[in-house]
């Protein structure tokens, strides 16, 4: 595709790629974490936002400190969104490959996506009554559990555990 025809703020796939390998511990490009934790949601035909960074100064870490005292800031400083669009299977691919290759020469581990969510709209006394959507406290099912097999011990909610 044309450069000249990107919408602004768009990059190609190739570009996306890049700005990721070029990313390091010492010397950050992208929030690598982040984009890790996103794999599920970068899928063909639809558009993927990457956030780049930079590292924080010393002179604003410390501005940092006095405008927030007792919070520690974060070291990453955004720099801006860039979009790419993926429009066939292999670039969805291409990118996700990328993304895990970095996570790993960066953390030193493989990626371990974690899937199984503690969430519940079952209403409890003890939170107020109110039934939107929160983090269980103590998850019930594991990582490749069935949920839904007829038994309701294995869910999380209030009813099974007793409550």
């Amino acid at each position: 595709m044309d450069k000249r025809k990107l919408p602004k703020g768009f990059i190609e796939v190739e570009e996306a790629v890049e700005l990721i390998k070029s990313n390091t511990f010492d010397k950050p490009t992208v929030d690598i974490k982040k984009l890790a934790n996103s794999l599920d949601w970068i899928e063909v035909n639809h558009n993927f936002a990457i956030k780049k960074m930079r590292l924080i100064t010393k002179e604003e870490y410390a501005e940092k400190l006095k405008q927030f005292p007792g919070r520690r800031p974060s070291e990453l400083i955004s720099l801006g969104v860039v979009t790419v669009t993926l429009r066939s299977a292999y670039e969805v691919e291409l990118l996700k490959k990328a993304i895990r290759d970095n996570y790993r020469e960066v953390s030193g581990r493989m990626f371990d996506p974690k899937n199984t969510r503690g969430v519940t709209t079952v209403m409890d006394q003890e939170s107020g009554g109110g039934a939107r959507p929160r983090s269980s406290k103590k998850t019930i099912a594991k990582e490749g559990d069935l949920i839904g097999s007829g038994s309701t011990s294995t869910t999380n909610s209030a009813d099974s555990a007793g409550v």
